[in-house]
Protein backbone atom coordinates (compact mmCIF):
# COMPACT_ATOMS: atom_id res chain seq x y z
CA UNK A 1 0.00 0.00 0.00
CA UNK A 2 1.80 3.10 -1.25
CA UNK A 3 1.61 6.33 0.77
CA UNK A 4 2.22 9.85 -0.48
CA UNK A 5 2.16 13.27 1.20
CA UNK A 6 1.92 16.20 -1.21
CA UNK A 7 2.69 19.62 0.32
CA UNK A 8 0.84 18.69 3.52
CA UNK A 9 0.45 21.41 6.12
CA UNK A 10 -1.54 21.15 9.32
CA UNK A 11 -2.68 23.89 11.72
CA UNK A 12 -4.15 23.15 15.14
CA UNK A 13 -7.00 25.47 16.19
CA UNK A 14 -6.81 27.69 13.09
CA UNK A 15 -8.20 31.23 13.21
CA UNK A 16 -7.92 31.37 17.00
CA UNK A 17 -5.36 32.93 19.37
CA UNK A 18 -4.13 29.36 20.01
CA UNK A 19 -3.39 28.61 16.35
CA UNK A 20 -0.28 26.46 15.89
CA UNK A 21 1.20 25.22 12.63
CA UNK A 22 2.57 21.72 13.18
CA UNK A 23 3.44 20.68 9.59
CA UNK A 24 4.81 22.82 6.76
CA UNK A 25 4.28 21.58 3.18
CA UNK A 26 5.63 18.09 3.82
CA UNK A 27 6.35 15.98 0.73
CA UNK A 28 7.18 12.30 1.14
CA UNK A 29 6.61 8.93 -0.51
CA UNK A 30 6.55 5.52 1.15
CA UNK A 31 6.52 2.48 -1.10
CA UNK A 32 4.54 -0.64 -0.27
CA UNK A 33 6.70 -3.04 1.75
CA UNK A 34 9.17 -0.44 3.06
CA UNK A 35 10.22 -0.16 6.71
CA UNK A 36 10.43 3.58 7.39
CA UNK A 37 11.61 5.32 10.56
CA UNK A 38 10.39 8.85 11.27
CA UNK A 39 12.60 10.59 13.82
CA UNK A 40 12.89 14.01 15.38
CA UNK A 41 12.88 15.58 18.82
CA UNK A 42 9.70 16.53 20.69
CA UNK A 43 7.66 19.08 18.75
CA UNK A 44 9.08 18.12 15.35
CA UNK A 45 5.68 17.03 14.02
CA UNK A 46 6.06 13.22 14.16
CA UNK A 47 2.76 12.47 15.93
CA UNK A 48 0.84 14.98 13.81
CA UNK A 49 2.16 13.37 10.66
CA UNK A 50 1.23 9.83 11.68
CA UNK A 51 -2.34 10.85 12.56
CA UNK A 52 -2.82 11.75 8.89
CA UNK A 53 -2.15 8.14 7.89
CA UNK A 54 -5.57 6.82 8.98
CA UNK A 55 -7.65 9.97 8.83
CA UNK A 56 -7.50 10.97 12.49
CA UNK A 57 -6.38 14.32 11.06
CA UNK A 58 -7.00 15.83 7.63
CA UNK A 59 -4.48 18.21 6.04
CA UNK A 60 -5.20 21.90 6.45
CA UNK A 61 -3.71 22.14 2.96
CA UNK A 62 -2.17 19.60 0.62
CA UNK A 63 -3.13 15.97 0.16
CA UNK A 64 -2.41 12.54 1.63
CA UNK A 65 -2.85 9.39 -0.48
CA UNK A 66 -2.92 6.01 1.25
CA UNK A 67 -3.56 3.34 -1.37
CA UNK A 68 -6.83 4.36 -3.06
CA UNK A 69 -7.82 6.75 -0.27
CA UNK A 70 -7.35 10.47 -0.81
CA UNK A 71 -7.38 12.74 2.23
CA UNK A 72 -7.68 16.47 1.69
CA UNK A 73 -9.64 19.45 2.93
CA UNK A 74 -12.39 18.98 0.33
CA UNK A 75 -12.88 15.27 0.94
CA UNK A 76 -13.77 14.96 4.62
CA UNK A 77 -17.06 13.08 4.34
CA UNK A 78 -15.76 9.77 2.96
CA UNK A 79 -16.16 6.50 4.87
CA UNK A 80 -12.74 5.75 6.39
CA UNK A 81 -13.55 2.31 7.82
CA UNK A 82 -11.65 0.59 5.00
CA UNK A 83 -8.65 2.87 5.50
CA UNK A 84 -8.54 2.23 9.24
CA UNK A 85 -8.80 -1.50 8.72
CA UNK A 86 -5.77 -1.38 6.43
CA UNK A 87 -3.70 1.01 8.56
CA UNK A 88 -3.13 -0.45 12.01
CA UNK A 89 -1.71 1.97 14.57
CA UNK A 90 0.18 0.80 17.66
CA UNK A 91 0.19 3.81 19.97
CA UNK A 92 2.41 4.29 23.01
CA UNK A 93 1.27 1.95 25.80
CA UNK A 94 -1.30 0.13 23.60
CA UNK A 95 -2.15 -2.09 26.59
CA UNK A 96 -4.02 0.88 28.08
CA UNK A 97 -6.64 0.34 25.36
CA UNK A 98 -7.56 -3.15 26.56
CA UNK A 99 -11.00 -3.29 28.17
CA UNK A 100 -12.82 -6.59 27.47
CA UNK A 101 -13.28 -9.34 30.05
CA UNK A 102 -11.14 -11.88 28.17
CA UNK A 103 -8.14 -11.74 25.87
CA UNK A 104 -10.14 -13.45 23.13
CA UNK A 105 -12.88 -10.80 23.22
CA UNK A 106 -10.32 -8.00 23.19
CA UNK A 107 -8.57 -9.36 20.10
CA UNK A 108 -11.94 -9.89 18.40
CA UNK A 109 -13.16 -6.35 19.03
CA UNK A 110 -11.36 -4.65 16.14
CA UNK A 111 -12.14 -7.11 13.34
CA UNK A 112 -15.76 -7.44 14.55
CA UNK A 113 -16.10 -3.67 14.36
CA UNK A 114 -14.94 -3.89 10.72
CA UNK A 115 -17.70 -6.42 9.94
CA UNK A 116 -15.56 -9.53 9.69
CA UNK A 117 -17.46 -12.82 10.18
CA UNK A 118 -17.11 -14.59 13.55
CA UNK A 119 -15.70 -17.82 12.06
CA UNK A 120 -12.97 -15.84 10.27
CA UNK A 121 -12.25 -13.88 13.46
CA UNK A 122 -11.85 -17.09 15.46
CA UNK A 123 -9.34 -18.43 12.91
CA UNK A 124 -7.41 -15.18 12.99
CA UNK A 125 -7.30 -15.09 16.79
CA UNK A 126 -5.55 -18.48 16.90
CA UNK A 127 -3.08 -17.29 14.29
CA UNK A 128 -2.23 -13.85 15.70
CA UNK A 129 -1.84 -15.03 19.29
CA UNK A 130 0.97 -17.30 18.08
CA UNK A 131 2.44 -14.54 15.90
CA UNK A 132 2.94 -12.32 18.95
CA UNK A 133 4.55 -15.15 20.91
CA UNK A 134 1.72 -16.09 23.29
CA UNK A 135 0.02 -19.41 24.01
CA UNK A 136 -3.63 -20.09 23.15
CA UNK A 137 -4.26 -20.86 26.82
CA UNK A 138 -4.13 -17.13 27.50
CA UNK A 139 -7.26 -16.44 25.42
CA UNK A 140 -9.71 -17.27 28.23
CA UNK A 141 -7.91 -15.07 30.77
CA UNK A 142 -8.69 -11.49 31.68
CA UNK A 143 -6.14 -9.18 30.03
CA UNK A 144 -5.72 -7.54 33.44
CA UNK A 145 -4.31 -10.76 34.91
CA UNK A 146 -1.35 -10.63 32.52
CA UNK A 147 2.08 -9.09 32.81
CA UNK A 148 2.71 -5.73 31.18
CA UNK A 149 4.62 -7.34 28.32
CA UNK A 150 1.86 -9.88 27.70
CA UNK A 151 -0.78 -7.14 27.72
CA UNK A 152 1.15 -5.22 25.08
CA UNK A 153 1.38 -8.31 22.89
CA UNK A 154 -2.37 -8.88 23.25
CA UNK A 155 -3.04 -5.29 22.17
CA UNK A 156 -0.81 -5.79 19.13
CA UNK A 157 -2.59 -9.07 18.33
CA UNK A 158 -5.88 -7.16 18.29
CA UNK A 159 -4.46 -4.82 15.63
CA UNK A 160 -3.01 -7.66 13.57
CA UNK A 161 -6.34 -9.53 13.60
CA UNK A 162 -7.78 -6.91 11.24
CA UNK A 163 -5.05 -7.86 8.73
CA UNK A 164 -3.69 -4.34 8.08
CA UNK A 165 -1.40 -3.71 5.13
CA UNK A 166 0.29 -0.81 6.92
CA UNK A 167 1.56 -0.97 10.50
CA UNK A 168 2.24 2.38 12.19
CA UNK A 169 4.32 2.19 15.38
CA UNK A 170 4.27 5.25 17.63
CA UNK A 171 7.11 4.77 20.15
CA UNK A 172 5.97 1.12 20.56
CA UNK A 173 8.60 0.17 23.14
CA UNK A 174 7.88 3.01 25.59
CA UNK A 175 8.21 1.86 29.20
CA UNK A 176 9.86 -1.49 28.41
CA UNK A 177 13.15 -2.65 29.92
CA UNK A 178 16.07 -3.25 27.50
CA UNK A 179 15.27 -6.95 27.05
CA UNK A 180 11.57 -6.25 26.48
CA UNK A 181 12.50 -3.45 24.08
CA UNK A 182 14.66 -5.77 22.00
CA UNK A 183 12.05 -8.54 21.98
CA UNK A 184 9.33 -6.12 20.85
CA UNK A 185 11.41 -4.65 18.02
CA UNK A 186 12.38 -8.14 16.84
CA UNK A 187 8.66 -9.00 16.82
CA UNK A 188 7.85 -6.01 14.60
CA UNK A 189 10.78 -6.80 12.30
CA UNK A 190 9.60 -10.39 11.90
CA UNK A 191 5.98 -9.34 11.29
CA UNK A 192 7.16 -6.82 8.69
CA UNK A 193 8.94 -9.54 6.72
CA UNK A 194 6.46 -12.38 7.18
CA UNK A 195 3.38 -10.30 6.38
CA UNK A 196 5.08 -8.09 3.77
CA UNK A 197 3.83 -5.04 5.65
CA UNK A 198 4.53 -1.39 5.06
CA UNK A 199 5.91 -0.45 8.48
CA UNK A 200 6.29 3.12 9.76
CA UNK A 201 8.18 3.49 13.03
CA UNK A 202 7.94 6.81 14.87
CA UNK A 203 10.75 6.86 17.41
CA UNK A 204 13.27 8.81 19.46
CA UNK A 205 15.53 5.75 19.49
CA UNK A 206 18.31 6.20 16.95
CA UNK A 207 19.48 2.62 17.48
CA UNK A 208 16.11 1.24 16.33
CA UNK A 209 15.99 3.59 13.33
CA UNK A 210 19.50 2.53 12.29
CA UNK A 211 18.96 -1.20 12.86
CA UNK A 212 15.53 -1.81 11.38
CA UNK A 213 14.64 0.91 8.86
CA UNK A 214 15.22 0.78 5.11
CA UNK A 215 14.93 4.57 5.05
CA UNK A 216 14.83 7.35 7.66
CA UNK A 217 12.90 10.61 7.53
CA UNK A 218 14.03 13.34 9.94
CA UNK A 219 11.51 16.01 10.89
CA UNK A 220 12.47 19.37 12.37
CA UNK A 221 9.92 21.98 13.45
CA UNK A 222 7.24 20.52 11.21
CA UNK A 223 9.41 20.28 8.11
CA UNK A 224 11.16 17.38 6.42
CA UNK A 225 14.80 18.05 7.28
CA UNK A 226 16.58 14.93 6.00
CA UNK A 227 15.64 11.75 4.15
CA UNK A 228 17.73 8.76 3.11
CA UNK A 229 19.19 5.38 4.03
CA UNK A 230 20.44 4.89 7.61
CA UNK A 231 24.03 5.05 6.35
CA UNK A 232 23.35 8.37 4.60
CA UNK A 233 21.47 9.93 7.52
CA UNK A 234 24.07 9.05 10.13
CA UNK A 235 27.06 10.01 7.98
CA UNK A 236 26.95 13.70 9.01
CA UNK A 237 27.18 13.85 12.78
CA UNK A 238 27.19 17.65 12.94
CA UNK A 239 24.00 17.89 10.90
CA UNK A 240 22.26 15.52 13.33
CA UNK A 241 23.56 17.48 16.31
CA UNK A 242 21.99 20.59 14.81
CA UNK A 243 18.56 18.97 15.24
CA UNK A 244 19.40 17.46 18.65
CA UNK A 245 19.82 13.87 17.45
CA UNK A 246 22.65 11.55 18.41
CA UNK A 247 24.46 8.80 16.54
CA UNK A 248 23.33 5.26 17.40
CA UNK A 249 25.34 3.56 20.13
CA UNK A 250 26.85 1.08 17.67
CA UNK A 251 28.29 3.86 15.47
CA UNK A 252 29.65 5.72 18.51
CA UNK A 253 31.35 2.46 19.53
CA UNK A 254 32.95 2.02 16.09
CA UNK A 255 34.04 5.65 16.08
CA UNK A 256 35.70 5.23 19.48
CA UNK A 257 37.50 2.06 18.36
CA UNK A 258 38.92 3.88 15.34
CA UNK A 259 40.14 6.74 17.54
CA UNK A 260 41.67 4.51 20.23
CA UNK A 261 43.38 1.63 18.40
CA UNK A 262 45.58 1.04 15.33
CA UNK A 263 42.72 -0.72 13.57
CA UNK A 264 39.04 -0.26 12.82
CA UNK A 265 36.05 -2.59 12.73
CA UNK A 266 33.82 -2.75 9.67
CA UNK A 267 30.12 -2.57 10.44
CA UNK A 268 28.18 -5.46 8.91
CA UNK A 269 25.02 -5.32 10.98
CA UNK A 270 26.60 -6.72 14.16
CA UNK A 271 24.98 -6.29 17.55
CA UNK A 272 26.88 -4.54 20.35
CA UNK A 273 27.69 -7.96 21.86
CA UNK A 274 29.09 -9.19 18.54
CA UNK A 275 31.14 -6.02 18.13
CA UNK A 276 32.55 -6.41 21.64
CA UNK A 277 33.65 -9.97 20.82
CA UNK A 278 35.21 -8.79 17.55
CA UNK A 279 37.08 -6.03 19.41
CA UNK A 280 38.39 -8.59 21.91
CA UNK A 281 39.61 -10.79 19.06
CA UNK A 282 41.37 -7.87 17.33
CA UNK A 283 43.01 -6.77 20.58
CA UNK A 284 44.50 -10.23 20.92
CA UNK A 285 45.53 -10.33 17.23
CA UNK A 286 47.27 -6.96 17.44
CA UNK A 287 48.48 -7.68 21.00
CA UNK A 288 47.28 -4.28 22.15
Amino acid sequence: MDIQFEKVSYIYQPNTPFSHKALYEVDLKIKSGEFIAIVGHTGSGKSTLLQHLNGLLYPTSGEVRVGDFILNKANKKQDLKGLRQNVGVVFQYPEHQLFEETVKKDIAFGPRNFGIADDVINQRIKSVIKEVGLDEGILSKSPFELSGGQMRRVAIAGILASMPQVLVLDEPTAGLDPYGHQQMMELFSRLHLERNLTTILVTHNMEDAFTYADRIIVLEKGRKFLEGSPETIFHDRQLLNNVQLELPEVLLFLEKVKESFPFSIEYRGQSMEELARELDWKLKEFKV
